[in-house]
């Protein structure tokens, strides 16, 4: 069974929409009804609208870290290649599997892992040695588990709201790692 978002049914305004309860500029009075709802201050909406509650980072599991990482991570990239290039999207596609592949962001563990915090360091830590239940497709069983580190991390940097630091080091990896391929 999926998870509920927890949007309570009974906030639905006349055109059956959810109540919006995040922060929106100006009178919500003035707003359309089909206007979309605004959310744009990093979590305090999203904990306003969804109900989240705040618990302890290292209660999850660092698989469940990694999952959210994930997503994080290849957001980031796609959106500077998206940003950057006027290319089609299947090249796209394929510039985003280069620094994205488990391989690549081994080679990111290797740029960055003298960068990391004591704190850093433990969190991928976790992530690198979890046991996951899936297997590397196309990378070694090593560079898998980095890679799965990163994503932990990265997914702990960003429940952790701490997005200066998890730019920090996904910009830095990202951009060394760039400069060292063009050189091989």
């Amino acid at each position: 069974m999926a998870e509920s978002l927890n949007i309570d049914p009974a906030a639905e305004t006349e055109n059956g929409r959810p109540e919006c309860a995040c922060a929106v500029p100006g009178d919500a009075s003035e707003r359309s009804p089909e206007a979309p709802c605004v959310i744009s201050g990093g979590f305090a909406e999203w904990k306003q609208v969804f109900g989240i509650k705040d618990r302890d980072l290292r209660d999850y599991p660092a698989l469940t870290l990694a999952y959210i990482g994930d997503s994080v991570y290849e957001l980031a990239v796609r959106t500077v290649l998206v940003r950057k290039s006027r290319s089609a999207v299947d090249r796209i596609h394929r510039s985003a599997s280069h620094y994205s592949r488990a391989s690549a962001q081994s080679a990111i563990v290797g740029i960055l892992e003298p960068f990391f915090t004591e704190e850093e360091t433990e969190i991928y830590k976790r992530g690198r040695n979890a046991h996951a239940l899936t297997r590397a497709k196309n990378a070694s069983v090593a560079d898998y588990r980095r890679a799965t580190g990163l994503e932990a991390l990265i997914g702990y940097l960003y429940l952790k709201e701490d997005f200066e630091r998890m730019m920090w080091l996904i910009h830095t990896g990202i951009s060394t790692f760039h400069e060292e391929s063009k050189h091989e």
